[in-house]
């Protein structure tokens, strides 16, 4: 049996080429950029990004200020008053006393992320990734008397 190895122009020529004109092929594949509003949806169904919505753009680079949270804290705002589309990148709990480490990360009213007392790995740090858009306004951070918090993101 005869192996047949195929390089370049003849390769090529096997493979169906289409071509798309102006629309550009989107990271996904078989997505075009032209469709992607119709794969982005915001509450209810309704476009999140649009010509009249636009997604809120930042000079700041992604995750590139921090805010702390003392232990014992309820609800402190991320940045000086925190809105809709703040970016919170991820927070990084020190636990000090682990039996009161309660720590709950909110976008406004809403639970994001809690994290417990008594933590499996007990006194130490731990980084709870978020990388997500406020979507009700301020991100916020309460602790319990036990854990500290940093908070990495893009705040208003």
């Amino acid at each position: 049996m005869k192996k047949i190895l195929l390089v370049g122009a003849a390769l090529l020529a096997l493979v169906p080429v289409m071509a798309y004109g102006a629309t550009q092929v989107f990271p996904f594949s078989g997505v075009f950029a032209d469709a992607v509003a119709a794969y982005i949806m915001g509450p209810n169904g309704t476009a999140a990004a649009s010509v009249t919505n636009p997604v809120p753009v930042s000079t700041q680079a992604v995750g590139g200020e921090y805010e702390t949270v003392a232990a014992s804290q309820t609800a402190q705002a991320m940045g000086a008053t925190g809105a809709t589309g703040d970016y919170l990148d991820h927070c990084v709990i020190q636990v000090a006393t682990a039996a009161t480490a309660a720590t709950t990360i909110n976008d406004n009213s809403t639970a994001v992320e809690t994290f417990a007392n008594s933590p499996g790995g007990g006194i130490g740090s731990y980084d709870i990734p978020i990388k997500a858009r406020s979507v009700s306004g301020a991100w916020k951070v309460t602790t319990g008397a036990g854990a500290s918090v940093t908070c990495y993101g893009d705040f208003t």
